[in-house]
């Protein structure tokens, strides 16, 4: 399996949402043919627990994308409550992404 890179200089799309009462800034970017291809999330105070998790899920999310890895098996990979809305904030900004 190999990790399709991004050029060095690419156009990113930021976006703020909210998810579980918490706000938070997404930025996405895409490969020419506009798969993304990479997820980066931020909660609104920078350094605490749930920041961190964003940041963390977010960048083995981009890993996955480059690799590979299908938007939609993303999706269905991370929790969501019975009513199919995503339970985290990087499972939120991926839905986000269809409407973005």
């Amino acid at each position: 399996m190999t990790r399709e890179t991004l050029p060095n200089r690419r156009g990113t799309i930021g976006y703020a949402y909210d998810h579980e009462g918490q706000s938070y800034m997404a930025h996405v970017s895409h490969y020419d043919d506009g798969r993304p291809a990479e997820l980066f999330v931020t909660g609104a105070k920078v350094g605490t627990g749930v920041d961190n998790a964003a940041r963390a899920a977010s960048i083995a999310t981009s890993f996955c994308l480059q690799y590979g890895v299908p938007l939609d098996k993303l999706r269905a990979a991370l929790p969501r409550d019975p009513q199919g809305k995503p339970l985290d904030p990087v499972g939120a900004a991926l839905d986000l992404l269809d409407f973005a």
